[in-house]
């Protein structure tokens, strides 16, 4: 069904006029995710060639981060930058407050939806006779993030200087953030512009004088808890894969192929090919003609189109002079073009 000039009238009209009412944003939100207003950041949620009639989001996401809210409230609101999504419901047009969830990349990875927190959230409104407007959900929005890039950060400070906004609540510390500065610097904005905290895990109001060591206790905990992580993350798959000999996921290269094993092993049908890119590569140098690219042309005649880039990289990479991935490492059962030569 194609819109009539009336609607498509009407929608223009309707856009203009939210355009004109953000257009009154602080200024000190210009400084945010990379200097885009919360204004500019609603408005590219919905524009032509960037995903604009709907918002795209992969399986992860729409399956198990939000599938329960939303089978509950409709389809959110929903504002992007750089990979981090924040999903809006307004719940309650005359409420006053903010129930705001985050999601982290790993959040998603252990399973963990936005419903659990808006279960503990929704406790709390009840327990303090809270009313919210808003519903919150940061979907892949890092705990680490600096505060001028964190879209809850934004969307609370518009909503407060429009009078829309009087209090927030979070689950619990670490929800804030995972990282000292960004955790300090909401603190001191919510003060700033006196809006009321509340954790679930606490169960009431945040008071700031008298839950002033808690809340610096917490934060140190919540960026030592993440660093923590992070590390056993790293070594366990260091162990597991390029220590191994089987290189990082996803990593495979020109001229191997996994085994059922997951361990590289040579293919011997590209192989051949990087034994004559180490072989010719000498004389087209010696030629001075541009061996690199005399080198390409005389692979695609044979066959085997490369770009420069990984020409570099067949030259150059250990694992395909001796076989090793890292120092003390090699691929299963290969040597290399010079140690096997």
């Amino acid at each position: 069904m194609v819109p009539s000039d009336v609607a498509l009238t009407e929608l223009a009209e309707a856009r203009r006029a939210l355009v004109e009412l953000l257009a009154a944003a602080p200024a000190f939100l210009t400084d945010a995710t990379g200097g885009k207003s919360w204004e500019e950041l609603v408005s590219s949620a919905a524009r032509p060639g960037r995903g604009g009639r709907q918002v795209r989001v992969d399986r992860v996401y729409a399956t198990q981060a939000t599938e329960e809210l939303m089978a509950e409230l409709g389809l959110p609101r929903v504002v992007t930058d750089k990979g981090a999504l924040l999903n809006y419901w307004e719940v309650d047009p005359e409420g006053d407050g903010a129930l705001v969830v985050r999601l982290s990349g790993e959040d998603l990875k252990r399973g963990e939806t936005a419903f659990g927190q808006a279960h503990e959230l929704r406790a709390l409104t009840k327990t303090c006779g809270l009313r919210p407007r808003w519903l919150l959900v940061g979907v892949r929005l890092s705990g680490r993030r600096q505060y001028a890039t964190r879209l809850d950060f934004q969307f609370i400070e518009h909503h407060v200087a429009h009078g829309a906004l009087r209090w927030v609540a979070y689950r619990d510390a670490s929800r804030v953030a995972r990282h000292g500065l960004p955790s300090e610097s909401f603190y001191a904005r919510m003060q700033e512009l006196d809006v009321s905290l509340y954790f679930a895990a606490l169960g009431r109001q945040v008071h700031w004088a008298d839950d002033r060591l808690y809340l610096q206790v917490t934060s140190m905990v919540n960026e030592h808890e993440r660093d923590q992580a992070v590390t056993r993350m790293w070594t366990a798959r260091e162990r597991l894969y390029p220590l191994a000999g089987r290189g990082w996921p996803g990593s495979q290269k020109f001229g191997f192929v996994r085994n059922d094993q997951g361990y590289l092993v040579v293919d011997e049908e590209q192989w051949r090919f990087v034994e004559i890119i180490h072989r010719d590569f000498g004389g087209f140098a010696e030629s001075g003609k541009g061996g690199l690219r005399q080198l390409r042309g005389h692979l695609a005649a044979l066959g085997c189109p490369v770009g420069i880039d990984l020409l570099k990289k067949i030259l150059t990479e250990r694992i395909y002079v001796d076989g090793t991935w890292n120092p003390g490492s090699a691929a299963d059962g290969h040597s290399g073009v010079v140690s096997g030569s």
